[in-house]
């Protein structure tokens, strides 16, 4: 899985599917997607964006401490191997491993489907440090403006797999964290400005 990421740290997640092929073939290829990804990523990871594209995906993620990893069922954790005197170099391990399980678990259903074989994703998923605020909102606008960089709509508001009505409607339940997207813009309706106004620019995301 690459470089293990840092506890705590805020990542720009990325991954393209092999040889030009898609991800994601029809709706319901989408919704198991991120049925999958809940189940199994987010109990080490808090999610802030995300889009998913029909050959790649996107995601703005912040991996959580070992403080919040520990506040996990114990049998979840006893199953996992770790407790307070784990290492956290075994915690940064586990997060390593449920996105293994993650993408290995999407690309057999992937695979049992479409009846094909093989790997569906470029090798180990890009993960970029995010830095700075800036960046930090830059990054969110990016994610949810690259369907319309990339052809498949020509407003970012008609793109339906992407975390960006999620957060809008915050009167919905959500695994995203609306409390780590919103304050860094100015709160819920500077959020939804910015996004409307954001234009695209050459920018380290991809």
């Amino acid at each position: 899985m690459g470089k293990l990421m840092e506890l705590g740290g805020v990542y720009h997640l990325v991954d393209h599917a092999v040889d030009k092929n898609n991800v994601f073939e029809d709706p319901d290829n989408y919704r198991f997607f991120i049925e999958r990804y809940k189940s199994l990523v987010t109990p080490v990871v808090d999610t802030m964006a995300y889009c998913l594209m029909p050959n790649h995906f996107h995601f703005a993620i912040r991996v959580k401490n070992r403080a919040k990893m520990l506040q996990l069922s114990p049998q979840l954790l006893e199953s996992w191997q770790l407790s307070k005197s784990s290492s956290d170099y075994a915690f940064q391990r586990r997060v390593s491993k449920q996105f293994s399980n993650f993408f290995s678990s999407y690309t057999q259903a992937f695979n049992k489907q479409q009846s094909r074989r093989g790997a569906l994703f470029e090798g180990n998923f890009c993960r970029l440090k995010v830095t700075d605020r800036s960046y930090y909102n830059n990054l969110i606008c990016y994610i949810h403006h690259n369907p319309v960089k990339h052809g498949f709509c020509e407003n970012f508001k008609d793109w339906f797999h992407s975390s960006y009505w999620a957060l809008v409607f915050d009167e919905q339940p959500t695994f995203l964290r609306r409390d780590l997207v919103f304050p860094s813009f100015g709160g819920k309706e500077a959020y939804i400005e910015a996004l409307e106004n954001w234009k695209l620019r050459v920018m380290n995301f991809e």
